[in-house]
């Protein structure tokens, strides 16, 4: 199994999540015209979403919850081609590509940097409730 994901690779995926969980925040912010602190509230619970989100959708990479679709996909791409397998070897090649599909490290940091940020929205928004 591959190892993958250096925490320079975290810092790039993290810094992409942080944008893109910023465009429906900003949107949002934009289109309702809210004060401030439920403008930030809604940004850094829109960023939380697509970190927790992220985090699962590599949760479930690591669990191998889709190799098994995956394989049958490329089996059927095969077949089509007119390139089908021998029976015999197909048990053997579906698990070296699951063996060979990499592990996350990521998935940890990931799902704790959503939950802060998600405990940080709800602090912006009971200090936006407050204000009002």
């Amino acid at each position: 199994m591959q190892q993958r994901q250096s925490w320079r690779g975290f810092w790039k995926t993290a810094l992409v999540l942080l944008v893109i969980g910023a465009v429906p925040g900003v949107y949002l912010g934009i289109r309702r015209s809210s004060p401030v602190l439920t403008f930030a509230a809604d940004l850094v619970f829109a960023q939380a979403s697509v970190f927790l989100i992220w985090g699962m959708i590599r949760l479930l990479g690591n669990m191998r919850a889709f190799t098994s679709f995956t394989w049958g996909l490329k089996s059927l791409r095969r077949l089509i081609a007119n390139r089908p397998m021998k029976s015999s070897h197909a048990k053997d090649e579906y698990l070296k590509y699951r063996n060979e599909r990499p592990i996350h490290n990521d998935v940890s940091m990931l799902m704790i940097c959503g939950g802060v940020l998600m405990v940080l929205a709800l602090v912006l928004t009971v200090l936006a409730i407050r204000m009002v």
